[in-house]
């Protein structure tokens, strides 16, 4: 999908929400709230008239009297259990809930919707937003906002742990899915992390996602995002790994779960301006000094710099942003990655890339690095080979491909490196013959010409 396409698709995924709130609002006056009254169970004349009155005001008026903003909470809550056989019922309320806690006074407000017990009364809103239905459907809008309006209150309200780890279940119930390229395009996916967006502005919410795997499982997500993504959703993605970078005791997940190279394509293949913002927002922060996490930082920098965001920032700040934010983060992440890139070495960079088992070709992985470097990988009885013969089984073919690169450069350009490498201790000749068979083209074409480099004495006559 084309660039414009994609903004067109987001405007009018927009746009279709607020025509649901529309229609919301204004099927008011379609309610039989007279036959809702006759029946004596679910409201009364009294309670009507004071829904209507505030129907026809403005919030602010409502709530500007302490008394009747609670009143008008009360009854709306009252109304959402009561009231279950009319839809409109419930899309109306869901819908002025969500108005009510919109905005400044969202802490202020959220507290009317508490019980006697002083917490939020989950039931109502987790009974709804169980009914999302998988394909696109009118009916989801209950679920949504229900969610919405749900994680609106936990993420502002002290304690309610045990309240956020039944809606984190429910949610993960709909992001975790054991084959999620057949559900791809199931409606519940974006209304999901979208709801998870907002419930991961608690601390202890980002706290228990990360405990149960929450990076990963937003990379895996991202990574499947093809060129049809909505925009809407990859922003909500990257909104929730922005999040959790915040928390210092989850850094080390963005680097073991393969995060900065994601990151650094949602920044380069620019989606979307508020996509670009929430991406280079999270890499800033990544990169910042950290005092508990120095190594895992270096690390982040170094991913940035395999991963071109360097290149990528340079043609950025070039560009104008309708937002200035922007701007200043891309300046600010530029003179960072420029200033480490100058107290970095080369080979330091090679370390890191093989640590942390992302091969990706680069200047790392040239005649040039190899030549000027071969001594340096003597270091810890030559840890890095040893290394690199255990990622010739890595599952990424890319990986195996560069390491069967790299191996056959150490043989050419170390003294003695065939030898070597036939060590019992390496045993990387007899690794790299098997890969040979590879069904992957590039495999065997790396494979194929390690094993020629081991074996023939003078490799440049026969390139």
């Amino acid at each position: 999908m084309a660039k414009d396409d994609k903004g067109a698709e987001a405007v009018a995924a927009v746009e279709a929400v607020a025509e649901q709130k529309e229609k919301a609002i204004a099927a008011f006056n379609d309610i039989d709230w007279d036959a809702l009254t006759r029946t004596g169970s679910f409201l009364n004349f009294t309670e009507v008239a004071i829904l209507t009155r505030a129907h026809d005001s403005m919030l602010e008026v409502t709530f500007s009297n302490q008394e009747e903003g609670e009143k008008y909470v009360e009854l709306l809550l009252k109304a959402l259990v009561k009231v279950t056989s009319d839809a409109r019922v419930t899309k109306y309320v869901l819908t002025k809930m969500e108005e009510i806690l919109s905005g400044p006074d969202l802490v202020k407000r959220s507290k009317y919707f508490l019980d006697s017990s002083g917490k939020v009364d989950c039931s109502p809103f987790l009974s709804l937003l169980r009914g999302l239905k998988a394909e696109n459907s009118d009916e989801n809008y209950i679920g949504r906002t229900a969610g919405l309006v749900l994680a609106s209150l936990l993420s502002v309200q002290r304690g309610e742990l045990e309240n956020m780890i039944a809606l984190l279940a429910e949610l993960l119930g709909y992001i975790n899915v054991k084959d999620r390229r057949s559900n791809q395009k199931d409606a519940r996916l974006p209304i999901a992390i979208q709801i998870l967006a907002v419930s991961l502005r608690k601390d202890a919410a980002r706290a228990m996602f990360a405990r149960h795997g929450g990076v990963g499982l937003l990379i895996k997500l991202l990574r499947m995002q093809g060129n049809d993504a909505s925009a809407q959703l990859l922003y909500d993605l990257v909104f929730c790994l922005w999040t959790l970078s915040l928390c210092e005791d989850v850094l080390p997940d963005f680097l073991s779960e393969g995060a900065i190279p994601i990151l650094v394509e949602q920044v380069t293949a620019l989606p979307r301006e508020k996509v670009v913002r929430v991406a280079i927002a999270t890499l800033r922060t990544l990169a910042a000094p950290s005092a508990t996490q120095t190594t895992t930082q270096q690390g982040f920098v170094q991913e940035m710099m395999r991963a071109g965001l360097t290149k990528t920032l340079r043609h950025l700040r070039a560009r104008n942003w309708a937002d200035d934010d922007i701007a200043v983060d891309v300046e600010h992440l530029y003179n960072k990655l420029m200033s480490d890139y100058h107290e970095l070495s080369t080979f330091e960079m090679y370390q890191q890339e093989v640590r942390s088992g992302q091969l990706k070709w680069g200047l790392c992985h040239t005649e040039k690095f190899w030549r000027n470097n071969v001594r340096s990988m003597e270091a810890d009885d030559f840890a890095l080979l040893k290394q690199l013969g255990e990622l010739l089984g890595s599952a990424d073919e890319e990986v195996v491909s560069i390491a069967c690169y790299d191996i056959g450069e150490f043989v050419r350009f170390y003294p003695n490196g065939k030898s070597l490498v036939n060590q019992s201790q390496f045993n990387l000749k007899t690794k790299i013959m098997a890969l040979i068979e590879s069904p992957n083209t590039n495999v065997q074409r790396q494979a194929l010409q390690a094993v020629s480099k081991i074996m023939v004495q003078k490799w440049e006559f026969v390139k």
